[in-house]
């Protein structure tokens, strides 16, 4: 048998590789497991990983009002948004999620056509650092996911072996079948209570692991008030056609307690970015955007025993945060953010 060439070998095995890639990238891009190109036509294989999870959701949902934010946002009654707020109410917040990859998240929906009002927690710990921050929750931002580029998805999810599992997951029936509201649950072993909330204080403070305390330069005014230029404000400026409120979702006392114990300075720079935020939502000269400062409920955030820890509250209190919205109760005005002001240094104290 005459040997094979060296040269004809090697370009034959690389023929072989660029055919099995191939192959690989279209069963994942067939199978699509992220419904990153279309909805699922077979039972969804859902990842609980939201940054990985969410942009095909946001693509090809059928939704027309949009849940947005951080983990605070998570946790709302599928049921009493519906009926609160829209039939077509889809929840995408994501925990531990920054402003810019929120907003990254709404870009990606708005491009869909189908928003029409967009609820949208402004939790003050997300605004920190420069305007295009990302968090490392789930590991690095899978930002190929959220751009107009559709090519950078071939590396990182076509040729992924991760897709690559989760498709032959789907090809061989073996995966729990979920809901798209299963992924926005509250996923806390605790019970609302004091207890809960006096010790996620005192572990807080006792670890040093407080962002406020560990990085408060993080949160000068300076960047905080960028962030929200650059994330919030420039989206709701660019779409009057689509419906925004926007709200301070009221974290309990003792959080603000917690700040004014490792950052006083930061304690004090929140209320001034409060303002900032309500004057320049009113100074965007547009009627499609209202914010809520909803950290005056003082029935709520001083009641220990709606919260699993010092952020995170009770189902009753997530219906309660929807109703407020809806009837205007709380809209931050000069003197509602005076009395929130004036009501959160007399309350933030240590439970």
């Amino acid at each position: 048998m005459k040997p094979i060439a060296p040269r004809t070998f090697l370009a034959f095995a690389a023929g072989l590789a660029v055919a099995l890639l191939a192959a690989v990238a279209w069963m994942n891009w067939r199978v699509d497991p992220l419904q990153f190109y279309r909805a699922a036509a077979y039972p969804p294989l859902l990842s609980d990983e939201a940054r990985y999870q969410y942009p095909g959701l946001a693509k090809h949902c059928d939704f027309d009002t949009l849940i947005l934010g951080t983990s605070v946002s998570l946790g709302f009654d599928p049921t009493h948004l519906r009926a609160a707020l829209s039939p077509r109410t889809l929840n995408l917040a994501m925990a531990g999620a920054s402003a810019h990859e929120q907003s990254k998240l709404l870009g990606l929906a708005l491009r869909s056509g189908r928003v029409r009002h967009v609820v949208w927690d402004l939790n003050y710990e997300f605004f920190c650092g420069a305007p295009d921050w990302t968090s490392d929750t789930d590991g690095v931002f899978p930002a190929y996911f959220y751009d107009t580029n559709p090519w950078n998805e071939v590396p990182y999810y076509l040729l992924s072996l991760d897709t690559t599992k989760s498709a032959l997951r789907v090809l061989s029936g073996r995966y729990e079948r979920r809901t798209v509201t299963s992924l926005s649950r509250m996923k806390s072993a605790r019970k609302p209570s004091v207890e809960a909330v006096r010790q996620a204080f005192e572990r807080a403070l006792k670890s040093g692991r407080f962002i406020f305390a560990q990085h408060p330069e993080e949160f000068a005014p300076e960047r905080t008030r960028a962030s929200f230029d650059a994330n919030v404000i420039a989206v709701v400026r660019a779409h009057p056609d689509v419906k925004f409120d926007l709200f301070f979702p009221p974290v309990s006392a003792a959080y603000h307690a917690l700040i004014r114990e490792t950052a006083p300075h930061v304690f004090e720079d929140e209320f001034r970015w409060k303002e900032y935020v309500a004057t320049t939502a009113e100074g965007a000269k547009t009627s499609n955007v209202r914010v809520h400062d909803l950290q005056g409920m003082e029935a709520i955030v001083t009641d220990f025993r709606r919260y699993v820890d010092t952020v995170h509250f009770d189902a009753r209190t997530h219906d309660e945060v929807i109703d407020a919205i809806v009837a205007r109760t709380h809209l931050a005005t000069p003197e509602e953010l005076k009395t929130t002001e004036a009501l959160l240094r007399r309350a933030a104290v240590p439970p």
